[in-house]
């Protein structure tokens, strides 16, 4: 057992627990943790529960007179802090309900970002597994590398111990034992895979278990259901990825993987299987993921240093960035780098998500210090005479403190319960698994938020309560200082100035997110699936193409050798007549049908598409606008392009579109015709009107053609929306941050006009006998949140501008700021700040000004 969790709730028991009683307690107290563990019972949190309910007088140690003050102290500090919290019960309430707001939106994003650092740290050689990767031509995309390369770094850098080989990454593929099939995603491996990943295996060994040209490692919720059990070592069966397919016998079953790894898959087949598919074709090109382990204590930065001085000195015509290594599992979060250095990636969001919660809790704080400094002339009399009585400032402090953490604490168990009740909503709001792990650093972590938010929230008013002198606030009435007054509009100014910026945020979000998907992008792409070709052969994909033209729901079908969205195959060996020799240009380019271009409606600007009706276009090329503008020429059709050793005559020039999403710009792309008769996709384009009888045709089709392969196909417009989750999560959480932070401002100036109308009940007296009328007695009470307000949108504005123009600038397409989303923003902030007020307003202008002066 761990006893590090056990050590720091005993040592708060030895701390106060009696000599006498010590032993017997914590005896119970080990027995009772033993049977929860048992039982699968969060025991180390529940032993921190027993242990503070531990705390009473009887139990409690008096060796000294310090001990029973400090427990008396807390006790009346308590009793004081509850009598306060009856006789002022809506500013108990106010600071109640923002404290909530704010504490459960921060256990939230909590629970969240600890998910994400921890994605893939869970490995016991964490931080000694980095990713060998190069950069493309200098953009952010990271290519795969050469495992013969790599196997010469191990040779000849030290600092490296030994490296891994994956290609790919999971591969959607098929898994088959007699009649039996299914879809499955599945990693290549070479020998020292399970040596280097902790995916702990429950048959097998490590170090042996992929050593077979035909081994297969399962999972164990993929061999139960093939086969029914976890003991299948040794069994056959056989797998099959596009058109390849392999026999294979299973060696090892791993435990399924926790969901903190950055990949989720079923299986872990032998490197062999890839390399002898690929054959020549692996020493040439870059298919290869590749992961190296470091000696213990080597730096990375060395290593970087030498893998750079090897590729120099051994490759001297070598032109391009030598390859560097980055951090396996920081890699989840800066997955972009320029330059060898990261750029950008998860980590932004997870940025962008703490900055939210802090500042949605910061205003739940700010109510509270406003409040307490509003209410401080009601307070005035009780600090005069406990300190004329002898009390000290510190304790004085502490009292106030203390209120703010009991409030702070009972907000954060409600938080609690809440984060249970609206976890389903949380994970479906950003589309994720999130768990409420009950452990050690979790339970610590949460209970200094809840610190943390109690001491920030009473630090200010703590020390302005107690900082009055006993002499004046016993003299007579307490007046606030025009500097008090100043920061307590200040505060209101930084509400709502953080409100302002979340609301203009989630209508430039908004707008930018319509902007993408009605955008056009160059071509069509309602209504056409694509899906992948396992278990298909050439001839059988050609005889599939053939019979689903003749259904009739199908307007066009063809295939594409390449991804239909994302990036796509990249070179840059490419030449025409008048380019500089010396410039290096990066290209897009895919294998396509004869009709793929005509399915997704690509407009043309000049020349024609690929056609069956001119014979043999295996020499010809279809470039886009972006091409033909590098080229420099005004008619690009029979034109010479040159890829590689091979001249192409350009046959037809496409309008610029989009494959890639609106963060990169539309870069030079070509198209040649496909030279054999087996692609890695087939696209669809289905008449809108049959579209579900035309789907369960095709699966018909392909159940016949495609025995043991499930038909899983998605919507092309689906794929797109898929490339912005980023921009989805952050556009769903900023519009709850946003409500949340215009709620709990609401909340707090709600507060503080009722306690202005309290304040002033008898001035408003006045003014009516001397016959002020309605609008005067409102605009009285209202001018103190009105400028403050006005402030506040001025700063909003410039702020928003600032932050927001360098969110949009992310996108290589993008809207611009206009000035009906500041005017939208300012007129529904103000809107719901009067709704809030207008009851208290309205109850000085109600009030019968003899019950107001009665008592003079």
């Amino acid at each position: 057992m761990n006893n590090t969790p056990l050590k720091y709730p005993l040592r708060l028991l030895r701390l106060f627990c009696k000599e006498e009683y010590l032993e017997e307690i914590e005896g119970d107290l080990l027995e009772q943790f033993e049977r929860r563990i048992s039982k699968n019972r969060p025991a180390h949190l529940l032993l921190w529960v027993d242990v503070l309910k531990l705390i009473r007088p009887r139990i409690l140690k008096h060796s000294n007179t310090q001990s029973r003050k400090t427990t008396n102290m807390l006790s009346h500090n308590l009793k004081v802090s509850l009598r306060s919290f009856k006789r002022h019960k809506t500013s108990f309430l106010i600071n109640y309900i923002g404290l909530v707001g704010g504490l459960v939106t921060v256990l939230f994003i909590y629970l969240w970002v600890n998910h994400e650092l921890s994605v893939d740290r869970f490995h016991e050689n964490d931080g000694q597994i980095y990713r060998l990767v190069s950069d493309n031509g200098g953009s952010k995309t990271l290519l795969n590398t050469n495992p013969y390369f790599a196997s010469e770094l191990e040779e000849a850098i030290p600092e490296i111990d030994y490296a891994v080989h994956s290609a790919f990454g999971p591969l959607v593929s098929n898994l088959s034992i007699e009649e039996k099939a299914f879809s499955t995603r599945g990693e290549f491996g070479t020998k020292k895979f399970f040596d280097l990943f902790s995916y702990p295996l429950t048959s097998g060994e490590a170090s042996t278990v992929l050593n077979a040209p035909n081994a297969i490692v399962l999972s164990e919720s993929m061999a139960i259901k093939l086969f029914g059990s976890r003991d299948v070592i040794g069994n056959p069966l056989v797998w099959r990825w596009y058109s390849m397919e392999e026999p294979l016998v299973v060696t090892g079953i791993f435990r399924d993987l926790p969901k903190n790894s950055s990949e989720q898959f079923d299986y872990v087949l032998s490197f062999d299987v890839f390399e002898k598919r690929m054959g020549d074709r692996l020493r040439r090109t870059r298919s290869a993921r590749t992961f190296l382990k470091l000696t213990d204590g080597a730096s990375p930065q060395i290593v970087n240093q030498k893998i750079h001085d090897y590729t120099r000195a051994t490759y001297p015509d070598f032109e391009g960035d030598p390859a560097f290594i980055i951090d396996f599992a920081g890699y989840y979060l800066e997955s972009q780098y320029e330059n060898g250095q990261p750029v950008g990636g998860r980590i932004e969001l997870v940025r962008l998500f703490i900055v939210i919660g802090l500042l949605v809790l910061i205003i739940a704080c700010i109510n509270f210090m406003n409040l307490s400094t509003a209410r401080a002339a009601l307070r005035t009399k009780e600090i005069g005479v406990r300190k004329t009585m002898g009390a000290l400032r510190k304790s004085l402090i502490s009292q106030y403190l203390t209120e703010s953490c009991l409030i702070s604490l009972a907000a954060g168990v409600s938080a609690m319960i809440l984060a249970f009740l609206l976890l389903p909503f949380f994970e479906n709001l950003l589309d994720q698994r999130i768990e409420i792990p009950f452990n050690y650093p979790t339970t610590i972590g949460f209970l200094g938020i809840i610190l943390f938010t109690g001491l920030l929230s009473g630090s200010y008013p703590a020390l302005y309560l107690s900082g009055f002198s006993p002499l004046k606030v016993l003299k007579g009435p307490f007046l606030a200082s025009s500097k008090d007054q100043l920061f307590r509009k200040g505060l209101v100014v930084f509400q709502f100035g953080i409100s302002l910026i979340l609301l203009v945020s989630v209508l430039v979000i908004y707008q930018q997110m319509h902007f993408i998907q009605t955008k056009s992008l160059g071509y069509e792409n309602d209504y056409i699936i694509n899906f992948g070709t396992t278990g298909m052969n050439g001839s059988k994909q050609q005889a599939f193409l053939s019979e689903v033209r003749q259904i009739s729901g199908v307007e066009k079908a063809d295939g594409v050798s390449h991804a239909l969205f994302g990036a796509q195959r990249s070179g840059s060996n490419m030449t025409w007549q008048g380019k500089d020799p010396e410039e290096e240009v990066w290209f897009e380019y895919g294998h396509v049908g004869h009709d793929m271009l005509e399915l997704l409606e690509v407009r043309l600007h000049e020349g024609r598409f690929f056609s069956k009706e001119f014979g043999d276009e295996t020499s010809k090329v279809v470039i886009n606008r972006a091409t033909k503008e590098l080229m420099g020429v005004q008619n690009a059709v029979e034109k010479k392009f040159t890829v590689g050793e091979t001249a192409y005559e350009i046959i037809g020039v496409t309008e610029d579109f989009h494959f890639q999403s609106l963060h990169e710009q539309i870069k030079p792309t070509f198209f040649l015709l496909n030279t054999n008769d087996w692609y890695m996709k087939l696209a669809i384009k289905i008449n809108p009107n049959q579209l579900q009888e035309t789907l369960s045709e095709i699966d018909n089709l392909y159940a016949t053609l495609n025995p043991g392969f499930a038909f899983e196909y998605s919507f092309h417009d689906q794929d797109q929306a898929a490339m912005y989750e980023s921009e989805t999560k952050i556009s769903s959480l900023t519009k709850y941050a946003a409500g949340l932070a215009i709620l709990i401002s609401s909340l707090g100036l709600f507060g503080l006009v009722s306690f202005v109308v309290e304040r002033k009940s008898k001035e408003m007296g006045i003014r009516k006998v001397l016959g002020a009328s309605s609008g005067a007695i409102a605009g009285a009470v209202s001018k103190d949140f009105i400028f403050p307000i006005a402030v506040a949108s001025v700063l909003g504005i410039v702020a928003s501008t600032l932050l927001i123009n360098n969110w949009l600038d992310q996108f290589a397409y993008r809207i611009y700021l206009k000035w009906w989303f500041f005017v939208a923003a300012i007129g529904l902030m103000t809107v719901i700040a009067l709704m809030t007020t207008i009851s208290q307003v309205l109850k000085a202008i109600m009030t019968n000004p003899i019950s107001a002066l009665r008592d003079e």
